[in-house]
């Protein structure tokens, strides 16, 4: 939104600078047409002089008018041109906006039924199946989360900041990652926004798990003066793209890499909440350093 609004912005300094400098030369043009007509008449030529001031004002006017009409209708139509599209990309980022929102409920009742099916059936290779269909609406449940919160920081949402107890808070994540392991039990309490935090932690982990062929991820967190720090680290694969480039928006770094999406959000969402991460490829694993303020 920021972005469009530096363009009208500047669309209107560059027809004001424009216009300004048309009529800078016209009058510049007519002062010079004066002193030369002054000079003619110092010399002596009265006609000729009348009748030079009359066609180089009249050209100057002529040319100078057509040309800062020109300015106008340029900048006039790049102004419209600019507001239509702000127009039509906002009602796009509402449309998906919303169609991403009201997609959750329906793909959420989609998994609680696959997961009631999975418990009943007692066949190896339906329960594979249904396995796979509640590990793929996981998947895109956290896509759409993606897409939401995406929207939200192009719209500079704010987010609510409350509370949270990271013991209850990490237990209810482990609910459905059977490959997390605590290794904190000391009662610590973190300020940030409960959806965002999960968030960032599914992305973490989904990460390690389809990236780095994760098979265990260990998390842990102390306090620290007025932060907490969150380690997370797990023991998949080693990184081999530059790690300087994580997080920019649709940057590859390699085959079976991601759209940096996930990195980019977890990026920005705890900048929103005060924190700060960092990023430390290992040999064997990948490990995050989240700094977040403490309760």
């Amino acid at each position: 939104m920021n972005f469009f609004k530096n363009k009208i912005i500047l669309g209107l300094v560059w027809i004001t600078l424009s216009i300004s400098l048309g009529f800078w030369w016209m009058v510049l043009g007519l002062n010079q047409s004066k002193q030369i007509y002054e000079l003619k008449i110092e010399l002596k030529q009265e006609n000729e002089a009348k009748e030079f001031l009359f066609r180089q004002s009249r050209m100057i006017k002529l040319e100078g008018s057509f040309f800062i009409l020109l300015l106008i209708i340029g900048g006039s139509t790049l102004l419209i041109l600019t507001h239509r599209e702000n127009s039509r990309i906002l009602v796009l980022k509402n449309f998906f906006a919303t169609l991403t929102h009201e997609m959750k409920t329906p793909l959420a009742s989609l998994r609680l039924q696959a997961e009631t099916l999975e418990e009943e059936i007692k066949s190896k290779k339906t329960r594979k199946t249904i396995l796979r269909l509640i590990d793929d609406t996981k998947r895109l449940e956290l896509q759409m989360d993606k897409a939401l919160y995406l929207a939200s920081l192009n719209r500079k949402e704010s987010l609510f900041i409350e509370k949270i107890d990271l013991n209850d808070f990490f237990h209810y994540i482990k609910q459905n990652y059977e490959i997390l392991n605590l290794n904190t039990k000391e009662k610590i309490f973190i300020k940030a926004d409960k959806k965002a935090l999960e968030s960032i932690f599914k992305n973490l982990i989904e990460n390690s798990i389809h990236h780095g062929s994760s098979t265990k991820i260990e998390i842990s967190y102390t306090l620290k003066e007025k932060f907490v720090e969150i380690s997370f680290k797990d023991n998949g694969n080693s990184f081999q793209g530059e790690a300087s480039k994580l997080g920019k928006l649709y940057y590859k770094h390699g085959t079976k890499s991601g759209s940096g999406i996930g990195i980019y959000l977890i990026i920005n969402l705890i900048s929103k909440m005060n924190g700060l991460v960092s990023f430390f490829p290992e040999n064997n694993g990948f490990k995050t350093i989240i700094l977040i303020p403490g309760e």
